[in-house]
């Protein structure tokens, strides 16, 4: 199974200062597009966009002052 998620990377790459706007959201991506914001992961899955993507990149954005761990 292809998954087309590299134009939802792309958008972030292009678009990522958009997101400074939520700070200590989830946001998901889809197509190229951003689809949906919400305050829990959990609520950003049952959003009807969300539902409806076909291959959604889900993101926590930070807020400022956020230590960000990478493993």
């Amino acid at each position: 199974m292809t998954y087309k998620v590299d134009e939802n990377f792309l958008w972030m790459t292009k678009h990522g200062k958009e997101l400074d706007k939520y700070p200590g959201k989830w946001v998901a991506i889809d197509q190229g597009k951003l689809i949906a914001v919400a305050d829990t992961l959990k609520e950003l899955e049952q959003k009807t966009e969300v539902k409806n993507a076909e291959h959604p990149l889900y993101h926590f954005v930070p807020e400022e002052g956020d230590v960000l761990y990478i493993f």
